[in-house]
């Protein structure tokens, strides 16, 4: 979810110089979430890059994977669009998780943790300082590009995954909002990532939930 839309050296992102530059479109809107985590649930988003429209200079920089779900579903829709990006390359789901729903799985005491190192595979710690002060603005569903820090668990995944969606929706008392989230590719991701993860992955899709694939 973090590679941007001009993508990284070596690392391009299929279709970009296009996508950039007919990006101009005032009724699609931007918002980043700056990546940092917090031992403690923060109120206030502590660093961002507040809202902009989208235009070829701030798409560049934005998640390609939001952008395009958001570009496709502006012209779909024909409405004003708003994307809100919080994401953290290589992280892992625990990270994103709440303590109240993480003390089910493991204790969670951050009180000696160097929260500067290895942030983002730190249990809670994208969790207080990304997504719970965004929790009051309300929204219309969620993105989910993750999965590949949590490779050699496949089974824990399983059970984590859905009780993020859970408490994520409970918290922001919307109802169960559309939940989309991906699926490894077979090739090449099938060489790092274990086959019973890639299997594991659409189990955690329920569409009677409002969560897909």
């Amino acid at each position: 979810m973090q590679q941007p839309l001009k993508g990284y050296k070596g690392q391009p992102t299929f279709g970009s110089a296009m996508a950039i530059a007919k990006s101009a479109n005032p009724n699609l809107r931007l918002f980043t979430v700056d990546k940092i985590g917090s031992k403690t649930p923060l109120q206030d988003v502590k660093n961002f890059s507040s809202w902009q429209q989208a235009n070829p200079e701030t798409v560049s920089k934005f998640s390609a994977v939001a952008y395009f779900f958001g570009e496709q579903l502006q012209e779909i829709l024909d409405v004003p669009v708003g994307l809100i990006h919080a994401s953290w390359g290589g992280s892992s789901v625990e990270a994103w998780i709440s303590k109240d729903v993480m003390n089910d799985y493991q204790k969670i005491d951050l009180d000696e943790i160097d929260i500067t190192k290895s942030t983002n595979r730190i249990p809670t710690a994208l969790y207080n300082s990304m997504i719970n002060p965004l929790i009051p603005y309300k929204i219309k569903g969620a993105l989910w590009y993750q999965g590949e820090a949590n490779r050699l668990e496949p089974e824990k995944y399983k059970e984590l995954f859905p009780a993020m969606v859970k408490d994520w929706r409970q918290r922001w008392g919307l109802g169960n909002f559309p939940f989309i989230t991906y699926r490894s590719p077979l090739i090449p991701m099938a060489i790092m990532m274990p086959l019973k993860l890639l299997i594991i992955q659409p189990l955690c899709v329920q569409p009677n939930y409002n969560v897909w694939i």
